[in-house]
């Protein structure tokens, strides 16, 4: 294998990554959109927002949502975290593959994002009626973080994203 070939795998590699970044910033849009369960239409991603925004205002029903169990705080922390990381992720795939630094924070970030939102579904047994906005709020920080696997690190002479 000459050395002209190997620069080409690893610029596949990347783009190959970007791809998947970008996938995982797909399912991050089709979460906004997407009902998270089947039964109620009104039951869309972004109506999350809203609901954070009212606990920031009136923190006493914080303690209200934790009486529920401990998994409240870290699927918060997953969903602003992830909804921080993983939309940006695509935009810096230059970046990342110039700093093992960053694109290690990426990955425990996006992973924590992931055990966040698959903790809940999993300690409280799904919803009764899953829609397609929860498996999208799922493999989006799934398919982020393969992504995020996939960047392979490269010198500074070489293209980040493969063009």
């Amino acid at each position: 294998m000459s050395e002209g070939e190997v620069s080409i795998f690893k610029e596949r590699r990347n783009v190959v990554a970007l791809v998947f970044l970008i996938g995982g910033l797909v399912f991050f849009g089709l979460f906004q959109v997407l009902p998270c369960n089947s039964e109620y239409e009104e039951s869309q991603g972004w109506t999350i927002w809203e609901e954070l925004w009212d606990l920031v205002r009136d923190p006493s029903d914080l303690a209200d949502l934790a009486d529920s169990g401990l998994w409240v705080y870290p699927f918060i922390g997953a969903i602003v975290a992830g909804s921080l990381m993983v939309p940006v992720a695509p935009f810096l795939i230059w970046f990342l593959a110039r700093s093992a630094v960053l694109q290690w924070v990426f990955v425990g970030v996006v992973g924590m994002t992931f055990i966040g939102v698959l903790l809940p579904i999993l300690v409280e047994g799904g919803m009764d009626d899953p829609g397609p906005g929860l498996f999208c709020l799922v493999m989006s920080p799934l398919v982020s973080l393969i992504g995020l696997f996939l960047v392979k690190r490269q010198r500074f002479g070489q293209s980040g994203i493969g063009v």
